[in-house]
């Protein structure tokens, strides 16, 4: 697919003029140019994990699944954690951060992503919206150790089973488990959600008050959860501006947003940059 040169003159336009950068992230930005898989349906999260065959992501990446079936959903999420670790982040995050390096007022990360690359790439604002699959704690609220980090590092089969041990659950019996948000987590606050937030609403008054220029980068949000679209939406809307929709997806062109979906990430930020 190719970039609507309309649409990338305008884009470059309000990049240009920027005083600072708001980029809100999703799956697609850790996963452009292929190097981590994405689960957009079913089909995509079994070929990923056939141990979890028959179960939908959405059942796995639940608070419950870490007591109905313990060794697979931990599997699930220590294979994440080590594939994270083991990788390097995306070129997406490279070319995202010249882009707010650019800019006088500089910027901030907003991401989904759990995999901690914004901060191994060099962002030192990120808002990481749901959690971080580098920070696990006990799981039960009523837990003197609760907010506790703890470090945990189990073995899985090449199916992606856990081999559960006594260092997956806290010293009142109850489970390990990462400080991610999941579906089934009302009211649940990640460890470091509080802090990062604070950090965000601090910088995010400062471009107000000084009445800033500022451009809202879209990059790999999709539908399932619109999280990130909502957000991004929002930030628009404040500052006046377009949201530039950065994903691999091809959409239809919109007055809400500049359309730059349809190629992966790595080119729309590197057509950005020119």
């Amino acid at each position: 697919m190719i970039i609507d040169e309309s649409q990338l003159k305008a884009a470059r336009k309000i990049v240009s003029a920027a005083d600072a950068v708001i980029l809100v992230a999703g799956a697609g930005m850790s996963a452009a140019g292929g190097v981590l898989p994405t689960f957009r349906d079913n089909e995509g999260f079994w070929r990923h994990y056939p141990g979890l065959k028959g179960r939908s992501f959405f059942t796995v990446a639940s608070l419950n699944s870490f007591y109905d079936d313990h060794s697979a959903t931990l599997g699930f999420y220590m294979h994440r954690k080590v594939l994270y670790r083991d990788t390097m982040p995306s070129e997406a995050y490279r070319l995202s951060l010249a882009l707010v390096e650019q800019k006088p007022m500089k910027g901030v990360l907003v991401t989904t992503n759990v995999d901690g690359h914004a901060q191994r790439a060099g962002f030192a604002n990120v808002w990481e919206v749901h959690g971080s699959i580098n920070e696990w704690h006990c799981a039960s609220v009523n837990c003197t150790k609760y907010r506790k980090v703890v470090e945990l590092d189990v073995p899985v089969d090449s199916e992606f089973i856990a081999s559960v041990n006594s260092s997956c659950f806290c010293d009142c019996g109850q489970p390990i488990r990462p400080s991610i948000m999941l579906f089934d987590d009302i009211g649940y606050q990640p460890l470091s959600y509080a802090m990062q937030k604070s950090v965000f609403d601090q910088y995010f008054v400062s471009l107000q008050e000084k009445k800033a220029k500022v451009c809202v980068i879209e990059v790999g949000c999709g539908n399932a959860v619109p999280t990130q679209r909502i957000n991004s939406g929002r930030y628009s809307k404040i500052f006046s501006t377009k949201v530039i929709r950065i994903n691999k997806e091809k959409e239809s062109d919109s007055d809400d947003f500049l359309n730059l979906t349809g190629v992966d990430a790595v080119k729309a930020l590197s057509s950005l940059l020119g």
